[in-house]
């Protein structure tokens, strides 16, 4: 092989791009996966690279056999790349949100790969014939009677992508149309780039080099999705743009000294034989170093802004509630002002437990949070919810009623994180219901779990916005309508807290107008 791209120059070229994109691939496949190995998009962004990567090194291997035999077998496995478009497919819909309404599409996409997989495996010859020489290349792919159905199968699973990416681009906020549009940019040029392949395999002598820029989106592509949440789109692609060139030069480098090191040691007699490795090692060691330290320094900017944002909390919190408690001491008599002592230490409170949470995110990661649980009844949780919103209430005039049942349903609950996150639901009920408007909570148990229903006769939500109800960041154009000071966060935070309790949060509604139902289910507290 050696010899063969000595002497082959469009070949040692090829190889060289395959191989860098390769690294790209794989390095920012993992880079994705580790900051985030929970979350589906990651695991599916993973999987989407290593198809990808386990392609390439298929193809290297056999384009550049000399036997035709063993070429032939080795590019018959080659159809594990149409697994990018499953895993491709599946990665859209969780990273827009939208797994539930696009489930039938990934499931047909798994259906649909798999079968095609399995027909190419059990019957080698309907995907590819004997390889032959073609161009520069001392064997390549000669089509069989159905390679056919994997350009049809490339391009149906693009179109559903696209289809994807186009509804989500319609019904978003304007910075999430903006990654996006990012994500349709990076579609539009891989597909047609990996398609270039086929060609010079139905006898079509278009050179597949530029088919190696396949994997490029990649790099760009993952930048996005680790840094959207914090810089603006364009400013990441930038940044992406200058980090995969760092990565194209490094990787160049490198390849190209362990490819060129028997070139070397004939040309230059005198260069020990041990120098060109270690310098290759010495420049993957130095570049290993420089991004380590670049992902070193991101994460402690941003530890550090929540360090700073949270103790310039603390300070002005603890005076709140020293201000209060003396308020309190000297308005025994007056109930306006003791109501309005409450409101101020029931806000102080909220304000706490936000700040001891973004504290608990500065010092560990999000399963390392100590929740301190005990044994309570949901509904005394509940009522203490309800009373430090009953003024608000009053104020709308609203309906209200709770019931609970004869026997405690009793959970393993922090009481503190429990009361933010049940309040949190209960003012949104508040907050977008019309004033003289009903708010009903209900709280039952079966044998296994308790559950606090929380109804309202409030704006409702409509059908497509309720796979993002509980999205960070996001809100409703009706919410910004009634309340423009939201961030979006309160429910994404709900929905953390309840799941560390082991429990589940859904809402339903009918429609716009119609009232919102949100339904908490926690498990029981162990009765030994």
């Amino acid at each position: 092989m050696i010899s063969t791209l000595a002497n082959n120059l469009p070949l040692l070229t090829t190889v060289m791009a395959y191989a860098f994109f390769f690294l790209v691939t794989a390095l920012f496949g993992l880079w994705v996966y580790l900051k985030s190995s929970r979350k589906t998009s990651h695991v599916m962004f993973l999987l989407m690279c290593l198809s990808v990567g386990v392609y390439q090194i298929i193809h290297v291997m056999g384009v550049t056999v000399i036997d035709s035999s063993a070429s032939t077998d080795i590019l018959r496995t080659s159809y594990f790349g149409l697994f990018f478009v499953v895993f491709g497919i599946h990665w859209i819909a969780a990273t827009v949100d939208r797994e539930r309404e696009h489930r039938m599409t990934v499931i047909v996409a798994y259906v649909a790969g798999a079968a095609l997989a399995a027909f190419y495996a059990l019957f080698p010859g309907a995907f590819l014939a004997d390889s032959t020489p073609k161009l520069y290349f001392p064997n390549y792919y000669s089509a069989g009677p159905y390679l056919w159905l994997l350009p049809v199968f490339f391009t149906l699973g693009f179109l559903a992508i696209m289809r994807m990416l186009l509804h989500s681009y319609r019904v978003a906020e304007v910075a999430h149309r903006n990654r996006i549009a990012y994500y349709i940019a990076a579609m539009v040029v891989s597909y047609p780039l990996g398609s270039l392949g086929f060609f010079l395999a139905y006898g079509i002598e278009f050179d597949p080099i530029w088919s190696a820029l396949w994997g490029f989106f990649i790099a760009p592509l993952a930048y996005g999705i680790l840094r959207y949440d914090i810089m603006d789109i364009k400013a990441a692609a930038r940044k992406a743009l200058a980090y995969t060139a760092f990565v194209a030069g490094t990787g160049l480098f490198i390849l190209g000294t362990n490819v060129g090191e028997r070139f070397l040691a004939h040309a230059y007699p005198a260069i020990p034989g041990w120098a060109v490795p270690l310098g290759s090692s010495l420049a993957i060691v130095l570049f290993a170093g420089f991004v380590w330290e670049r992902m070193r320094d991101i994460e402690s900017l941003k530890y550090e802004f929540i360090n700073v944002v949270t103790h310039k909390f603390r300070t002005p919190l603890t005076r709140i509630k020293w201000a209060s408690e003396i308020i309190k001491r000297h308005a025994q008599k007056d109930e306006d002002q003791k109501m309005a002592v409450s409101e101020i230490e029931n806000a102080n409170e909220h304000l706490v437990v936000l700040t001891d949470m973004l504290i608990n995110l500065r010092r560990a990661s999000e399963s390392a949070f100590q929740y301190e649980f005990e044994s309570l009844d949901v509904c005394s949780v509940v009522s203490q919810a309800v009373k430090n919103m009953k003024r608000h209430m009053d104020d709308k005039k609203m309906h209200f009623s709770l019931s609970c049942p004869e026997t405690p349903a009793l959970a393993s609950i922090d009481k503190r994180r429990m009361l933010f996150a049940l309040q949190i639901i209960v003012e949104n009920a508040i907050a977008y219901t019309p004033a003289g408007g009903a708010i009903s909570i209900g709280v039952s148990n079966d044998s296994a779990s308790a559950y606090v229903a929380i109804k309202d006769t409030g704006i409702g939500i409509a059908k497509e916005d309720m796979p993002r109800l509980f999205s960070k960041f996001w809100r409703s154009k009706e919410a910004k309508a009634i309340d423009t000071e939201g961030m979006g966060i309160g429910l994404f935070m709900a929905k953390s807290i309840i799941e560390r309790h082991n429990g589940e949060v859904s809402a339903e509604s009918e429609g716009l107008g119609k009232g919102a139902a949100f339904t908490v289910k926690l498990p029981l507290a162990s009765r030994e």
